[in-house]
């Protein structure tokens, strides 16, 4: 289950994916056995996700089940169970990371990402899910770095893009980074990032979720929570400030300070990695 929200990672909003993927399961427990997930077929996407053809959408359900079917039968060809096992041991070491990250990055939907997102992603959902106990793994878990991340850490004031540099407009118009730039802008997220789980004490899948979520809710895209009188219901209510005041960040929100929400945004990537 959890490699299959990994893999689908991006491709599909990641609430309706999990509450669909739970659905399936509890009426079918076989459909997620490996040798079946890699045999999936467009059928099976557009049914489970319920999503109707068109190849011009991330979330067709013939590129979902062709995510599905080249992780799956990659997988059935692996030695999988005993690095995983090596992973969820109480007393596994950080080691056992090392492993599994060169594992996955041979999957054939992780391969092409440099900072393997998706195989971060997994590892951090195996803790998160608390099939991972030792906190000494769960340092050594990398982060994931996706673009609300990446919106969230531009905003904040985090890391700072230089002014004069071709990625500054793109920024605020949403246009397509080179390769180049968008290894670099996540990189120094990443590095970013692991300075704030350092420094915090915080384990690394832990705030690397927090921020996420609250990147992805409360400092949305469009609609960050701190613009208007009018509180978040529902999703990113957890994040809103007990005090009354606009956001939990905004005395050392850059973007909040300058009144720029709107102007800082996450650059639009190639590719589906992540």
């Amino acid at each position: 289950m959890e490699l299959m929200v990994s893999t689908l990672s991006h491709a599909l909003n990641e609430d309706l994916m999990v509450a669909r993927l739970k659905r399936e399961l509890m009426a079918d427990q076989t459909s997620f056995l490996p040798d079946t997930l890699a045999g999936w077929t467009t059928k099976d996407a557009a049914r489970i996700f319920a999503v109707s053809p068109d190849p011009k959408n991330k979330d067709d359900p013939t590129k979902l089940a062709d995510l599905v079917r080249k992780n799956f039968q990659h997988l059935v060809g692996t030695s999988w169970r005993s690095t995983v096992s090596a992973l969820t041991d109480a007393a596994a070491e950080p080691e056992a990371v090392k492993e599994a990250l060169v594992w996955l990055g041979s999957f054939p939907v992780f391969a092409d990402d440099p900072l393997q997102k998706k195989p971060a992603l997994f590892l951090q959902r195996l803790f998160m899910q608390r099939y991972v106990t030792s906190s000494a793994v769960a340092k050594a878990i990398p982060f994931a770095i996706d673009r609300h991340i990446v919106r969230l850490s531009l905003r904040v004031g985090w890391v700072v893009v230089d002014p004069e540099s071709s990625l500054a407009p793109k920024l605020q118009t949403r246009a397509h980074m080179s390769a180049k730039e968008d290894f670099s802008l996540r990189s120094a997220v990443k590095e970013c990032l692991e300075l704030f789980a350092l420094k915090s004490g915080v384990l690394p899948p832990e705030l690397n979720f927090i921020l996420w979520q609250f990147g992805r809710s409360y400092c949305g895209r469009y609609e960050p929570g701190c613009l208007g009188a009018q509180r978040l219901l529902g999703r990113g209510s957890e994040y809103v400030a007990s005090d009354g005041s606009h956001c939990i960040l905004s005395a050392g929100c850059d973007a909040f300070c300058e009144n720029k929400q709107l102007s800082v945004m996450d650059p639009v990537h190639r590719g589906g990695f992540y």
